[in-house]
């Protein structure tokens, strides 16, 4: 059975401009219907003191309700944007909603009015649904785990001081005031044992990132169990990778109620641009003495408080050391404050990610130390971060 497939050329340009000094952004807009598909067409260009780098947004809201599709179908699809100087990009995107937006914006030198035109094509086509990518090997019984979790009658072998350091939720319920901590198997009630493994994955050392279509999930679970880190990281899915529209974006801001989330920041405030600061700043209050620290990690310019079941989940370098000497001090040799800091930064329930500054110095160090969610971790962001420059220059 052929694709069905639908077209729209635009035939009215869109000419954008920067806007007036007393104006912060110049928006104009563009409503088409075609074939049953309605199209809402933005342009966003803001005034050079509400943003430094001269760059055009746009938006293209996408409204296929009106056109039958079966529920393994999705719309494939792309948009082509030209201008009259010879401007060309393609975006491709795919969705399985009735209503969609695809987002883009590039930097582009507005010396005088410049007109842009764009078509589209979608296609409806099969949707293959793909299973979460969870290593299950993760949650078997090894030497690094010691309680088991009871989810729909099914077992998830886990680490105590790994959990609890990653959330009040488990540190609580593992303490030896609660009945559960005494059982063999404690059960976790009111969720589903594949949603469950989700929301662990997201801060296993091999993480699984989030996607648009499970992203809600992750969000929703991380709040029941006070998970600090599976927010972080749904924040940069948000803001780098993610197709939702800016009304979604907004739904999770105003549905989660941790402080903080998704809160826009000033221009200055990025990862790359706070390199000139003293780098030490941002970890001092990640390596305090604390209530779930249990051991001291002694360099030369420095020293780190951190909890020795947490690290040794993620690193055999330091389950080895952990083991083989009981004390509460450890000396660390040939790294610095500020590097070590920064590799145990990107495993943290508060991240703190790499900079274009320390990034191949971090990659020699998860090696060093036998960190593979460190190093996935730091890999993502180069990937991130490629494409990202890459976007820039267009």
């Amino acid at each position: 059975m052929p694709k069905k497939e639908f077209t729209y050329t635009n035939d009215l340009p869109m000419t954008c401009d920067r806007p007036l000094i007393f104006s912060r952004w110049g928006v104009d807009t563009q409503t088409s219907y075609a074939n049953g598909v309605r199209c809402h067409w933005i342009s966003a260009v803001p005034n050079t003191y509400v943003m430094r780098d001269l760059r055009i947004f746009f938006e293209w809201d996408f409204d296929v309700s009106k056109i039958k599709r079966k529920k393994n179908q999705k719309w494939q699809g792309h948009i082509i944007l030209t201008s009259p100087n010879g401007f060309e990009q393609k975006f491709v995107f795919e969705s399985t909603k009735n209503y969609f937006s695809v987002c883009k914006s590039f930097e582009f030198e507005l010396s005088e009015p410049v007109s842009f035109d764009y078509e589209y094509r979608l296609v409806l086509c099969k949707s293959v649904v793909k299973k979460e990518e969870v290593d299950m090997t993760m949650f078997l019984p090894s030497n690094k785990t010691d309680a088991v979790l009871l989810v729909e009658k099914k077992k998830i072998h886990v680490n105590k001081g790994f959990l609890s350091y990653h959330s009040e939720f488990f540190r609580v319920l593992f303490s030896s005031s609660f009945t559960e901590a005494k059982m063999a198997e404690i059960p976790i009630k009111d969720v589903k044992y594949k949603d469950f493994l989700l929301l662990l994955a997201t801060i296993y050392p091999n993480a699984v990132r989030p996607t648009d279509s499970n992203v809600w999930k992750i969000l929703e679970l991380a709040q029941r169990f006070l998970m600090g880190a599976p927010i972080r990281v749904i924040e940069e899915h948000l803001k780098n990778t993610s197709n939702f529209s800016r009304v979604e974006i907004y739904m999770m801001k105003e549905m989660c109620s941790v402080p903080g989330f998704m809160e826009e920041k000033g221009e200055d405030s990025s990862s790359d641009s706070s390199d000139d600061e003293d780098e030490g700043d941002c970890f001092e209050d990640l390596f305090l003495a604390s209530d779930v620290t249990d051991a001291v990690l002694l360099v030369k310019d420095g020293q780190l408080h951190v909890n020795k079941g947490f690290l040794s989940f993620h690193s055999d370098y330091f389950a080895d050391l952990f083991s083989s000497d009981q004390s509460q001090e450890y000396e660390i040799k040939d790294v610095s404050y500020n590097d070590l800091a920064s590799l145990l930064g990107t495993i943290h329930p508060n991240p703190v990610y790499p900079t274009y500054k320390n990034d191949e110095q971090l990659l020699k160090l998860a090696q060093q130390f036998l960190m593979p969610g460190a190093l996935s971790r730091i890999e993502n962001y180069l990937i991130e971060r490629s494409i990202l420059t890459i976007f820039r220059l267009l």
